[in-house]
């Protein structure tokens, strides 16, 4: 099994109300079968998870982590946000983007529940 799928899907599934079922060809994380949480797309050079993010958000992940974090090709300038994957991973820092794409895909009823 791939190790980046079983981390994802261990933190997508955290979150309340998410599914998983492929789109466009890859596995993705959806809030009540609607809203895309997040996409992994495993056949990038490196592996990558994307999801949306709050305009200018790629500046703010940017100064933490450079090589990391960039404008997926398509979906960057719709706000999306892509974070590579490698060994090195920082996996509380993937939470982080995830928990934001979260926030900012709910019902702010739902996104005030989290801790």
């Amino acid at each position: 099994m791939d190790v980046y799928l079983k981390k994802m899907r261990k933190l997508c599934f955290s979150f309340p109300e998410i599914s998983e079922r492929t789109s466009h060809g890859y596995p993705c994380f959806f809030f009540r079968d609607k809203k895309v949480l997040a996409m992994y797309r495993p056949n990038e050079e490196p592996s990558a998870i994307w999801c949306p993010a709050e305009p200018g958000a790629l500046e703010t992940w940017r100064q933490m982590e450079a090589e990391m974090f960039y404008y997926p090709p398509y979906f960057g300038p719709r706000g999306w946000l892509g974070i590579k994957l490698t060994s090195e991973s920082d996996w509380d820092l993937i939470y982080s983007a995830i928990r934001f794409a979260f926030i900012k895909i709910t019902p702010k009823k739902i996104s005030e529940t989290l801790e």
